[in-house]
């Protein structure tokens, strides 16, 4: 049986460039693993409001394609749920990348 696999992709994060992350999708997925599933966000907390939605509905993986702010919405909405979270980085995620940078740090004590 195939997981789950949703990608909640902001369009216009990192002025656009994840348009072209259909094709990447495409190429590197491999289908008989995964059903995989593509959501566009429109508008502030939409990622929020898909990832509620996927959750209710049992998803597997729901993996953030952007920048802090689909990463944060897509996060928030899964605290205390059973499903796995994904990061595509999109050019907005210094914030994210600042904190592991952080993260590491601290650990390389």
């Amino acid at each position: 049986m195939s997981k789950k696999l949703h990608f909640i992709i902001n369009p216009i994060s990192g002025t656009g460039k994840n348009k072209d992350i259909l094709k990447k999708i495409n190429k590197e997925i491999h289908s008989e693993i995964f059903d995989t599933h593509i959501h566009f966000t429109e508008r502030a907390n939409h990622a929020t409001e898909i990832t509620s939605k996927l959750c209710r509905e049992k998803a597997d993986i729901i993996v953030a394609v952007g920048g802090d702010g689909t990463v944060n919405e897509v996060g928030q909405a899964l605290v205390n749920k059973d499903c796995m979270m994904g990061i595509v980085p999109g050019n907005g995620l210094q914030a994210l990348e600042m904190d592991w940078q952080g993260i590491w740090e601290f650990l390389s004590r």
